[in-house]
C-alpha cells in the first residue's frame, strides 16, 4: 500500500499535465472543440485494492449459506456503488422472486395485536 501511495504521488501531476495538454489540443485551431475547461484536472487514484467480482460473490454466498448477513448487507457487499433506493429495490425484488416477501403468519390485524390467529371469542388453543 505504501508503494502504491508513493507511485500515485509521482503519477498524478503527470496525468493532470498530459490531460490538460490534450484538452488544449482539442480546443486548438485544428479540432475547435468548444466548452472545455482548460484548467488542469484534479486526478484521483483509487484507494486500495478492490476485490474481483468473483471474490465478492463467493463471500456473499458463504455469508448467505451461514445465514450471517441480511439480504440488504449482501446486496451492498456485491454492489458497493449503489444508492439506498437501488439497494432497497433489489432486496425487494430478491425477496419477491424467492417467495420470502410474505407477512408474518402469526400476526393478525394491522397492528399485530398478538392473538396469533386465535378466534376472538377469548378461546385459545385447547379451549
Amino acid at each position: 500500500m505504501g508503494t502504491a501511495g508513493r507511485k500515485g504521488l509521482y503519477w498524478k501531476p503527470g496525468i493532470a499535465d498530459i490531460t490538460a495538454a490534450y484538452l488544449a489540443v482539442l480546443t486548438g485551431p485544428r479540432f475547435r472543440v468548444t466548452g472545455l475547461d482548460l484548467e488542469p484536472p484534479q486526478v484521483e487514484l483509487q484507494d486500495g485494492i478492490s476485490e474481483a467480482p468473483t471474490e465478492l460473490a463467493t463471500t456473499a454466498e458463504l455469508l448467505n449459506r451461514a445465514e450471517a448477513a441480511s439480504r440488504e448487507t449482501l446486496v451492498r457487499l456485491v454492489n458497493p456503488d449503489w444508492d439506498d433506493d437501488r439497494v432497497r429495490t433489489e432486496v425487494d425484488a430478491i425477496l419477491a422472486e424467492t417467495g420470502r416477501a410474505v407477512a408474518d403468519p402469526t400476526l393478525t390485524g394491522a397492528e399485530g395485536d398478538g392473538d396469533a390467529g386465535f378466534p376472538s371469542d377469548g378461546g385459545g388453543p385447547g379451549d
